[in-house]
């Protein structure tokens, strides 16, 4: 038994949560076995085989391989396997253990966390040959180098970090001006529509003013005491509705006799003494006037009683 022993040489590797117990001895052809099956057999793609196999391509001689693996998904257990085999290697033959570190095999990835494996049949071998898997490597901490390298490297992302934080910093500068002009064009136009309103709503004004005069004339004439009343009522509400819709639409008509006189309000057409009435107020409206609540569309004209000492 004890003969037998020597025959073989044996190392445990392991890649995240996979473990492998790989047994190396010499053979006339070189073979492998994976869990009692086939490298081939065993493993969905031939990268996972390839990377199995890829520490006896240090050796001058032929090996046959068995490999009790467990944990993790199929590729973490290959490279498993190439770190027991490696160290196998290694024991065998010392001289090829700084080639073996060189090239990766004997060290292990910090990472504990493995991605679920993906069921394959064997079927679909043949068809997913060469695809590959997507992983982030972390870059282990034996790697980091001198406190020179680290030192360059820390710099290194400052200057990033300070880059980073400029094109930040302009693209928010951009955002806030753009949000401005927006703002401003915004409330531009909505000045601009309010003012067409406004011209719009004074033109119709001025074009609805001139009848009412129109039937103010009319009704201060002699004559329209000689009109049937029927007829004379019926003239008074039309007018009276035009006033209305004026008024709807913030159009105020103004001028009263008695009213105290405005010159921002009353054109004076004639002053007179000999009209009943208190000295300097409105003793006749002759053409009435119209505003809105910032200005005057058309001042009243009006007969004002004059001051005795004038």
């Amino acid at each position: 038994m004890s003969a037998k022993a020597q025959t073989y040489t044996e190392a445990v590797g392991r890649r995240k949560t996979a473990t492998a117990r790989v047994r190396i001895e010499a053979a006339k052809n070189a073979s492998m076995t994976v869990n009692g099956m086939t490298a081939e057999d065993y493993f969905p793609l031939h990268a996972m085989i390839k990377t199995a196999y890829a520490p006896m391509q240090v050796l001058g001689s032929t090996y046959t391989v068995s490999a009790k693996v467990r944990g993790g998904g199929h590729k973490a257990q290959a490279e498993a396997i190439r770190m027991g085999l490696s160290r196998a290697i290694a024991e065998i033959v010392p001289e090829q253990r700084k080639d073996l570190k060189v090239l990766g095999y004997l060290k292990r990835d910090p990472r504990a966390k493995e991605r679920s494996p993906r069921m394959v049949s064997h079927d679909d071998k043949e068809n997913r040959t060469g695809e590959h898997e997507i992983e982030f490597d972390i870059e282990p901490e034996g790697d980091l180098g001198g406190i020179s390298t680290v030192q360059e490297k820390l710099k290194k992302l400052k200057a990033e970090l300070a880059k980073i934080k400029k094109e930040r910093q302009e693209y928010l500068d951009g955002w806030q001006r753009c949000k401005a002009d927006s703002i401003n064009a915004r409330k531009d136009n909505e000045a601009r529509a309010a003012r067409s309103a406004e011209l719009l709503r004074e033109s119709l004004v001025h074009d609805i003013i001139p009848a009412l005069d129109s039937f103010d004339m009319a009704a201060g004439n002699e004559a329209w005491a000689e009109v049937s009343d029927g007829w004379r009522s019926g003239m008074e509400y039309v007018r009276n509705q035009l006033i209305d819709a004026l008024k709807r639409h913030g159009i105020e008509r103004f001028g009263k006799v008695g009213e105290a006189f405005e010159p921002a309000l009353h054109e004076v057409v004639e002053e007179r003494d000999d009209i009943a009435g208190e000295p300097g107020t409105v003793v006749r409206i002759l053409r009435y006037g119209y505003r809105t609540n910032e200005r005057v569309l058309r001042p009243a004209q009006i007969v004002l009683k004059s001051s005795r000492d004038n």
